[in-house]
């Protein structure tokens, strides 16, 4: 059953990032299609409700600030985050959101010198975050292997 959820988290994952990559956008259908089985899986495995709901946390509060006017990360980025709370812990879910975040660095740099470091035009420029969540989750998935 582990390995089903696997999978199942994997091609979420790169729907998300192929999806994040050619529209700017994910459908919402994506993360209720997704979602939905990850809360099944959950309930099959016998995983514990209070680590799963402690697990959707970090998507919560994301999502509170996805919803402010400030574009400070956008709503798919949160949702991704709340959806892949059903297939992985709360540690697991806070290291993926760190290392995206400094790997986001360096996807921001190479806007800055793709655009000549014109910083008025790499400011318009949007990251697209769901498409670099994976890196941390293939690196921890080698991580784990070790």
């Amino acid at each position: 059953m582990k390995d089903i959820s696997s999978l199942m988290f994997l091609l979420f994952c790169v729907l998300c990032a192929l999806q994040d990559i050619r529209h700017r956008e994910i459908h919402i259908l994506t993360f209720l299609v997704f979602g939905g089985i990850g809360v099944l899986m959950s309930i099959m495995e016998g995983r514990d409700m209070g680590k799963l709901l402690l697990a959707m946390l970090p998507g919560a509060l994301l999502m509170a600030l996805a919803l402010r006017p400030l574009d400070i990360i956008g709503t798919g980025d949160a949702l991704w985050i709340l959806t892949a709370a059903m297939y992985m812990g709360v540690r697991a879910i806070l290291f993926t959101f760190s290392l995206a975040c400094f790997l986001c660095v360096f996807a921001g740099l190479y806007i800055v010198f793709k655009n000549r470091f014109d910083l008025r035009r790499a400011k318009k420029m949007e990251l697209p975050f769901t498409a670099i969540l994976p890196i941390p989750i293939l690196l921890r998935s080698i991580w784990a292997a070790l």
